[in-house]
């Protein structure tokens, strides 16, 4: 009696390790044909120079103005101590746009600090309030 309860124990073990490699290949095959790199919107373009701006003359805007002219919503922002973004909507996408980003239309993000987001386009520099909502 103590020898069948031996193997039928041995048995289920086994059967459960076949189990599990299977179950774990089939999650590594499915894995390895998504694409898990971060998805770039195709408004935003990489800036490459990232050159600190010298000034300081900010031109404030509301956030309800920059959705309007720039057809763009800000909808939600992350302040690290490394990487800051904002996250935009845009035609019912939503995307990330990371600091020294740019999108198409030039306008690109400079820092998150809170409460300001700073934007400069064609040499002209201008922050908006991240804390009113529009």
């Amino acid at each position: 009696m103590l020898k069948s309860k031996q193997n039928i124990s041995f048995i289920l073990m086994m059967l459960s390790i076949l189990i599990f490699i299977f179950t774990g290949g089939r999650m590594l095959i499915t894995l390895k044909d998504q694409n898990l790199e971060r998805q770039i919107y195709t408004e935003i373009i990489k800036d490459q120079q990232n050159t600190p701006i010298q000034t300081n003359a900010y031109k404030e805007i509301s956030k309800e103005a920059f959705n309007s002219e720039y057809d763009f919503k800000i909808i939600g922002y992350r302040i690290g101590k490394n990487r800051s973004s904002l996250i935009l909507k845009k035609d019912n996408k939503e995307f990330v746009l990371y600091k020294g980003e740019q999108l198409a239309n030039g306008l690109r993000l400079i820092a998150i600090r809170f409460p300001d987001a700073e934007f400069e386009l064609g040499g002209n520099l201008f922050k908006i309030n991240l804390e009113n909502d529009s």
